[in-house]
């Protein structure tokens, strides 16, 4: 493995302990609101840029992936893509399950 792979792995670890611990707080703050009254706001506020957050880093890693010199850096940016569109997926389906939630007005 070349140096530049490396660091690649490297900047890419990084980035994803970065962009998942904003996605950890905010999941763990929609938690902890939930036991508040009138906290829908908040808990939408959070899961958005929770969405937000990992719409960025999906498309980091997929610029990544495009850029993959070998196969087994394609495998595992691929594996990461997929774990976080996931993710992405789940905040956008737990934000419509707590706008349905929402007081009407």
């Amino acid at each position: 493995m070349t140096a530049g792979a490396l660091r690649s792995r490297r900047e890419m670890k990084l980035a994803v302990m970065q962009h998942s611990g904003h996605v950890e707080r905010c999941l763990q703050a929609e938690k902890g609101l939930m036991a508040v009254p009138h906290s829908h706001d908040r808990v939408l506020q959070q899961l958005t840029g929770a969405i937000n957050a990992l719409g960025i880093l999906r498309q980091e890693l997929e610029q990544w992936l495009g850029e993959a010199q070998d196969e087994s850096s394609r495998e595992t940016l691929e594996n990461v893509v997929a774990h976080v569109a996931a993710m992405e997926e789940e905040c956008l389906r737990r934000r419509e399950e707590q706008a349905a939630q929402l007081p009407q007005a």
